[in-house]
């Protein structure tokens, strides 16, 4: 079941959009007002989409919440507003989001948004994956770019962030790493965390966590 965030300022609003929701199928993955608390959430949660409000408590903006959001997950974000002005339009379509709703919007309208928002690809490589604001990886030319630089990486580095980067957040073992890198010699631990910890460094120490006894997940 495809699970949706739902942040609003209004409550009677937000539980009218949760009991569409539940018609439509989806799960409610968590109702909030709050800016903070929606990026706990969708780092915590993981939504498979995110209804976002422009205004929230507290002063909270929801473009600057969707913004931080999408500078660490993938998660397709629908803007949910009142706010029809062009200087909000504008920076919400710097984030390339998956639908902007004026309110009072059709329910129809939002249920076409979520069904295209959450269609999926028929491969997942698109040319160019955002890791996060300072890294990309561009899929064809197999090159990984820290802010525009390219980093260099050896041809076994490549491949393994590769394998990592088409789990899409799944655990790859350690039998398949072994088998896929070095398919021709017995597997060896120690040659293996090496390779490892050097993709980590050229990623800043980030993304690259370890699952003991499983393997390893690209978290992003």
């Amino acid at each position: 079941m495809k699970k949706i965030l739902i942040v609003e300022d209004e409550s009677l609003v937000a539980m009218e959009i949760a009991s569409y929701l539940r018609t439509l199928g989806y799960g409610v993955a968590g109702i909030t007002a709050y800016a903070e608390e929606a990026q706990t959430l969708a780092a915590q949660r993981r939504p498979d989409a995110i209804l976002m409000d422009i205004r929230l408590k507290d002063g909270g903006d929801g473009i600057a919440a969707a913004e931080q959001i999408s500078a660490s997950l993938d998660i397709p974000i629908i803007f949910l507003t009142a706010m029809t002005d062009d200087c909000n339009i504008e920076r919400a379509a710097h984030l390339r989001p998956a639908a902007y709703l004026a309110k009072p919007f059709h329910r129809d309208e939002l249920r076409a948004a979520l069904k295209i928002a959450l269609m999926p690809t028929k491969e997942y490589s698109p040319k160019t994956v955002r890791i996060d604001k300072s890294f990309t990886y561009d899929t064809l030319a197999k090159k990984l770019y820290r802010d525009g630089q390219t980093v260099l990486l050896g041809t076994l580095e490549n491949r393994l962030l590769q394998l990592l980067l088409e789990a899409r957040g799944k655990i790859v073992n350690t039998y398949t790493i072994e088998n896929t890198l070095w398919p021709d010699k017995t597997p060896n631990e120690n040659r293996r965390r090496a390779l490892v910890n050097r993709l980590r460094a050229k990623l800043g120490n980030r993304f690259i966590e370890t699952i003991p006894g499983e393997g390893y997940r690209f978290v992003f």
